[in-house]
């Protein structure tokens, strides 16, 4: 048998996004699938039946499915009998029997791993393991959505956890799970020794669009139920984090649930997977975390970011005609030519789950807590830009082994989010996350349908914040020039000078602090510097620019102008105001 399990499961991710040739453009999409999995953990081992129900389109012979090389295929067949097929690199090619014709193809196959590999898809270890479907575990067309079956053998006293609703169970020689979910774009699957923790919140209803990952589902105009459940799944050695972790996973939704909408699924499970495991994972009412995130300071963060992709969902790849469904918003891959290059839409992905993560951690830990980590995420962006270049985010494709796609896509991404809302105010920000929400529930979606559901509420031309933040890769330096100071008739009149910033088009707040207090203003760059003036009875002592942090700034060590520190007091108003 092969070995299952890549060490370097972040390039796989890259070599996924360049198999064009694999889709189901050739006239072929699942309908749904029957796996039958045997695990054996102490042999580190797997063996599977996939059933596969594919819709074929005229003159249709043969299907190109995706199946990972290091997974032993043993036999194809359909109800008639053996099928040959061939094997070239993750690719596995299928002769279909009766050429245009829906069919039923079942595939064995088999693989070992040797346990926990750092950053691996899938790991089978003796006491842990998982297999994430970016790894190709099993036969799959990618970016295709199709109901699932899932039935896993197991040894006693080991629990697994997948996609869907678990409609049976036994407990004999074997521990038999089977899982049954709705149309779902990938499966994946987890299994240990856990300790199970349920909690449950009022999540309200969904008027416009629910879905259910159980035995069946609805869509349109149904309601869904008032209350949702999250269970958390940890190891016996970590079950006193089991209420934390359940109790957080419920205040996610809920905030969510008030700022984007409903949550749609009837539960949210999340699984502990071992500390090999790359970081986590968010699936369709399904997160796994490692043990290492659990166990992490910012494990809230970590967590908030995978539920929110029940919102914004995955990357599609599809032919175009056909509308997939993902879970949350999926955002098409187009692939529109300019000086630039081909345009993605992983910002809508990845750019607004990390900043709903920080929503999150400003609603439940405060603003300062937001602003650490927002900054973070800024350090990240520049140090990566220095060291690799940069890309504007709407031509940023993926490439994890690089470093840059995280730092452009996910924590650049959350700026610009940032940036937007202050452009727009808490209001408007707020109806639009929610609106396009609503508007793109389940449907695929470009850059350019965002942007047309803020212009609609903002009510104002955006065309050039989205130029400058998604389609070009300018990092502004704000800084103030002079800043100059008189005083007459018992008042000061400060009059500061900001700098243009790399030329952009931004709002950006002015901050005088003087002995009796402090003034902000708003001031707009548009392309040249701009000029803040105040009118003061208290003494000035500095001038701050973007207090608040809300602008995407290369250095802020230049942001703050002292005007007269030279009394013990002024001076010790600017230390504890800054240090």
């Amino acid at each position: 048998m092969e070995k299952v399990g890549r060490r370097l499961g972040i390039l796989l991710l890259l070599a996924i996004s360049l198999l064009p040739s694999v889709q189901a453009y050739d006239g072929v999409d699942v309908q749904g699938y029957r796996l039958d999995v045997e695990i054996s953990p102490p042999d580190h081992a797997f063996r599977a039946s996939a059933t596969i129900r594919l819709g074929v389109g005229p003159d249709i012979g043969s299907t190109e499915l995706l199946l990972s090389r290091e997974l032993s295929v043993q036999a194809v067949g359909d109800r008639e009998g053996h099928l040959e097929f061939e094997r070239h690199g993750d690719g596995l090619r299928i002769h279909l029997r009766h050429p245009g014709q829906d069919t039923e193809v079942t595939v064995d196959y088999a693989g070992i791993s040797e346990g926990p590999q750092q950053g691996a898809w899938s790991s089978i270890g003796p006491d842990a393991g998982y297999m994430i479907y970016e790894a190709l575990w099993y036969p799959l067309i990618w970016g295709d959505d199709a109901p699932a079956e899932v039935r896993v053998r197991v040894p006693q006293g080991y629990t697994v956890v997948t996609v869907g609703e678990l409609t049976d169970f036994e407990d004999a020689a074997q521990a038999v799970y089977a899982w049954r979910s709705g149309p779902v774009r990938g499966i994946s699957l987890v299994f240990g020794r856990y300790r199970e923790v349920a909690h449950q919140v009022l999540s309200g209803y969904r008027e416009d669009s629910y879905l259910s990952l159980g035995t069946s589902w609805t869509r349109e105009g149904q309601r869904a139920p008032t209350v949702t459940e999250a269970v958390c799944y940890l190891y016996p050695e970590d079950s006193e984090k089991a209420g934390s972790c359940a109790s957080t996973s419920t205040e996610v939704m809920g905030f969510y649930s008030s700022y984007f909408g409903s949550y749609p699924y009837k539960r949210l499970r999340v699984v502990e997977a071992p500390a090999s495991f790359f970081g986590g994972h968010g699936d369709p009412g399904f997160v796994i975390l490692s043990r290492g995130v659990i166990n992490r300071e910012r494990g809230p963060e970590f967590l908030a970011h995978e539920i929110a992709h029940n919102w914004w969902g995955v990357v599609t790849f599809a032919d175009g005609e056909r509308n997939l469904h993902s879970f949350g918003i999926a955002p098409a891959k187009t692939r529109t030519a300019s000086a630039e290059g081909s345009e993605y839409n992983n910002w809508l992905v990845e750019g607004f789950a990390t900043y709903s993560a920080l929503l999150y951690i400003e609603h439940a830990y405060g603003r300062k807590e937001m602003l650490t980590a927002l900054d973070d995420k800024r350090q990240e962006y520049i140090e990566k830009r220095q060291e690799l270049g940069d890309t504007p985010v709407a031509y940023t494709r993926e490439e994890y082994d690089s470093g840059l796609y995280h730092a452009v896509v996910y924590s650049k991404g959350a700026y610009i989010l940032h940036m937007l809302r202050s452009v727009v105010g808490e209001e408007t920000f707020s109806g639009v996350m929610k609106e396009y929400a609503r508007r793109y529930a389940f449907k695929k979606v470009t850059i350019k349908d965002f942007q047309e559901v803020a212009e609609d509420l903002y009510g104002e031309d955006l065309g050039w914040f989205f130029q400058e933040w998604l389609y070009s890769a300018v990092l502004p330096d704000y800084a103030f020039g002079d800043v100059r100071v008189a005083h007459e008739d018992g008042s000061y009149r400060v009059e500061a000078q900001v700098l243009p910033g790399a030329g952009v088009k931004m709002p950006i707040d002015v901050t005088l602090h003087t002995s009796e207090g402090e003034e902000t203003k708003r001031i707009w760059l548009e392309g040249g510097e701009a000029r803040a003036e105040f009118i003061s009875r208290g003494r000035p002592l500095y001038v701050v620019l973007d207090e608040g942090q809300w602008l995407l700034d290369a250095d802020r060590t230049n942001n703050l102008r002292a005007i007269s520190y030279r009394s013990p007091k002024s001076l010790a108003l600017l230390v504890s105001r800054f240090w």
